[in-house]
């Protein structure tokens, strides 16, 4: 998890998430060296977009539910 502000993120009987405050792009990519699976980004439109111009994202795979509708940005920044 990538948080400037969260001290610990315990998820209930789960054990808690590991919290990365610092460079994400360093981050990102020692945790790519480091894992053998899949690393997903959940609704982080501003690190989705930091991701894609280090070039950082490897695959998309967008899943729709059409919870609501309106304006705003998107899930794939512009030019990529």
């Amino acid at each position: 998890m990538f948080s400037r502000q969260l001290k610990e993120a315990p998820w209930g009987d789960f054990p808690p998430s590991t919290i990365e405050s610092g460079d994400a792009i360093e981050a990102i990519r020692r945790i790519k060296q480091e894992s053998a699976k899949d690393i997903v980004l959940w609704e982080s439109l501003s690190l989705g977009e930091t991701f894609f111009a280090a070039g950082e994202v490897d695959a998309v795979r967008l899943v729709v539910m059409p919870v609501g509708q309106g304006s705003g940005r998107g899930r794939i920044p512009g030019g990529t």
